[in-house]
């Protein structure tokens, strides 16, 4: 094989990332990153878009046309590529997983919102209370507490909520009806969220771990309360661990000292205060 030319290598580079272009078109488009133009424009909302490929994705949200379906339950999509991960629910094909817990997925872009609970990035924040969020849906819903803003209305009594799902949930008082069912014992549910922590009785699944003693729990809630009694009982380990193994403990090293025995000071909690520890 022939030696590559370095200057034909360098011939189409960015000047101001480096960045390593096929050809000059190729650089044409990745310089728009930088110098933020959009020269592309939608006829009928007069959107921009630096892409001409993403113009044309863009036109099907006003002509609302889904030519791509799904052969097994007739699902239709505007893209061939979210028809691809759709399949993945009938075939259950989690190709991304994490690295450290090694918990798969089915969409590369949840797997990066899950690795952020490991790194405790919350790279979205608030303008106006600075709180922070690790993904972009959850800081938008935060926002409406300031504005007060309740977009979704109920058609039956006409009552406001401020998110989608509070309002199909409360739906359910009028209707009666469940909207999400269990696929192994067919109970019924009012919003996604009751049904993946009901499932959790069948996968066993615990996803919520306490960085303080790695127990883990099914639900958000039950860690809460868990991490609430340990952090208000952290001086009762304090004295525990001085009076019995004769050390003097921070509250800097009961985190690491607890992991290691914590089988231990349960058992010896309960026994001799009669008192749940965890």
């Amino acid at each position: 094989m022939l030696p590559s030319n370095p200057k034909e290598n360098h011939k189409h580079s960015c000047h101001i990332c480096g960045s390593k272009n096929g050809s000059k078109k190729d650089l044409i488009k990745h310089m728009r990153i930088h110098t933020g133009e959009k020269p592309f424009s939608c006829d009928i909302c007069q959107m921009t878009f630096s892409q001409k490929s993403n113009l044309n994705n863009h036109k099907m949200v006003h002509t609302k046309e889904r030519q791509y379906s799904c052969d097994i339950c007739q699902k239709s999509f505007r893209w061939q590529k979210n028809l691809h991960i759709h399949k993945r629910i009938h075939t259950g094909e989690k190709p991304f997983s994490c690295d450290i817990c090694k918990k798969p997925f089915a969409v590369k872009r949840n797997l990066d919102k899950h690795k952020r609970k490991h790194t405790g990035e919350k790279p979205f924040s608030c303008d106006i209370c600075l709180k922070a969020f690790t993904v972009k849906c959850t800081l938008n819903q935060h926002k409406l507490i300031h504005t007060g803003e309740r977009p979704f209305s109920c058609v039956f009594c006409q009552k406001s909520f401020s998110r989608k799902g509070s309002m199909e949930q409360h739906k359910i008082k009028h209707t009666g009806k469940y909207s999400y069912f269990c696929d192994t014992c067919q109970k019924g549910f009012r919003s996604t969220g009751d049904l993946k922590c009901h499932e959790r009785t069948h996968t066993g699944e615990k996803p919520f771990s306490c960085d303080f003693c790695q127990k883990s729990f099914a639900t958000k809630d039950c860690l809460i309360r868990h991490k609430k009694f340990t952090q208000e009982n952290s001086h009762f380990l304090v004295i525990f661990v001085k009076r019995h193994f004769h050390r003097d403990l921070t509250c800097t090293d009961i985190k690491e000292y607890t992991a290691e025995n914590v089988d231990f000071l349960v058992l010896f909690v309960r026994q001799h205060f009669n008192k749940r520890l965890i």
